[in-house]
């Protein structure tokens, strides 16, 4: 059998032996220790698989009332892409009218991580 890995509290190690399968001794202090030098199961960190923009797109770009047209599209589209993503679907979610009698069709870009 192996001897206990614990440290007693002079600063030398214990002479006991080990029990069956682990590193320290029946003695509650040194299992004690046992406990907290177990390493934690460590999740991979994971990063959300999809992302979505809804996006109400028109003629006029208006973002502070919530409306995009070809540039501030563009540019939310490759934000995304320099994040990872590839676009994955787009759909329609119907013709609205914002501030102004300004006309837009709100869109749903769905993006999915990419493999690289």
């Amino acid at each position: 059998m192996a001897q206990c890995k614990a440290v007693k509290a002079d600063g030398e190690q214990c002479k006991r032996e080990a029990r069956d399968g682990l590193a320290y001794c029946a003695i509650p202090a040194h299992a004690a220790q046992e406990q907290a030098f177990v390493p934690e199961a460590v999740q991979p960190k994971t990063e959300n698989q999809y992302g979505m923009a809804i996006l109400s797109v028109g003629e006029v770009s208006a973002p502070d009332i919530g409306g995009y047209s070809g540039k501030g599209v563009i540019s939310i589209l490759q934000d995304y892409h320099d994040r990872g993503f590839e676009l994955f679907s787009v759909e329609s979610g119907g013709e609205l009218e914002l501030a102004n009698n300004l006309k837009y069709i709100r869109m749903i870009y769905t993006f999915k991580r990419r493999d690289d």
